[in-house]
């Protein structure tokens, strides 16, 4: 039998820009604390939840965009007691037209816009901070979204003092290792270089060669050490761990796909890339210079 998990999401917003944006945050909030209950019952036994959306705006102005998203969240988790705000806004400074681009589809339109910023710029009456307009599509919007839902997500892991599971602890290990191993990387091939230089290759160094053999070439592949683990990470970790533990939801995120899949096949092909870049460096390095 399912846990009793009892969510509800009350728009009570006063500054509306636009109802479906305001319906569609509500919608993904029910969805993530709802799945995210469920998906640790070691922890959340039960809960009755009533998350009032108090503040949900994503405007961008001529020359900035702003959002601020705020939840008042009320109820029991394990029959305790959990009242909590939380509240996310920021601003990015920006051109307008790069985010609305797809609003000038002719000459006519951009030309009509030019003239009323113009317009509006000579105007006396001119205020800037009503010069907006809805931007809830944006990728910078949505990173915000993912960024509120999960400081929620947080709040609520914390009130029941949960600890990160067995892959999140090997994913923290994972990610400290890939620094480790590129500054081993870089000091091993500082070393065999320069012994190769010394003792197999009996020339005078000048300040190019030197630069190389110092900084260029163990820079590069303890980069490329570091980018092979990255990519490592993600085809070696569970499934499981992408869709139910916080840390692999964000380390998905910040790969641009929400597919699991898609993600395993071009880091794959990176991994694979980069391995081959590295083994030809490695050779010049050893038997040519």
């Amino acid at each position: 039998m399912d846990a009793p998990f009892q969510v509800s999401v009350i728009n009570c917003v006063d500054e509306i820009d636009d109802q479906s944006f305001i319906e569609s945050m509500m919608n993904q909030l029910h969805a993530k604390v709802s799945e995210h209950l469920k998906q640790a019952p070691e922890y959340f036994k039960s809960a009755d939840l009533d998350i009032k959306l108090t503040k949900c705006t994503a405007r961008h102005f001529p020359n900035e965009i702003r959002w601020n998203f705020e939840v008042e969240i009320s109820g029991f988790i394990n029959e305790r007691e959990f009242t909590h705000t939380v509240q996310l806004q920021g601003s990015e400074i920006g051109s307008r037209k790069k985010y609305s681009m797809n609003q000038y589809v002719n000459l006519m339109n951009l030309a009509s816009d030019v003239a009323s910023d113009v317009k509006n710029l000579i105007s006396k009456e001119y205020d800037s901070e009503e010069d907006f307009i809805h931007t809830g599509n944006h990728k910078r919007i949505s990173d915000a979204k993912f960024n509120f839902v999960l400081k929620i997500l947080l709040e609520l892991d914390r009130h029941v003092s949960r600890q990160p599971g067995q892959y999140s602890s090997r994913w923290r290990k994972f990610r400290k290792g890939r620094w480790y191993l590129a500054l081993l990387i870089f000091l091993a091939t500082l070393i065999t270089m320069s012994v190769n230089k010394i003792f197999f290759q009996h020339q005078e160094w000048d300040l190019t060669l030197a630069l190389m053999i110092f900084y260029v070439c163990p820079m590069m592949m303890s980069v490329l050490g570091f980018i092979m683990t990255h990519c490592l990470g993600y085809l070696i970790m569970p499934s499981r761990f992408f869709q139910t533990e916080l840390p692999g939801q964000i380390a998905l995120r910040y790969t641009g796909c929400s597919s699991i899949l898609v993600v395993r096949f071009f880091a794959f092909i990176i991994f694979c890339s980069v391995l081959y870049g590295t083994v030809l460096l490695a050779r010049s390095m050893l038997f040519q210079w």
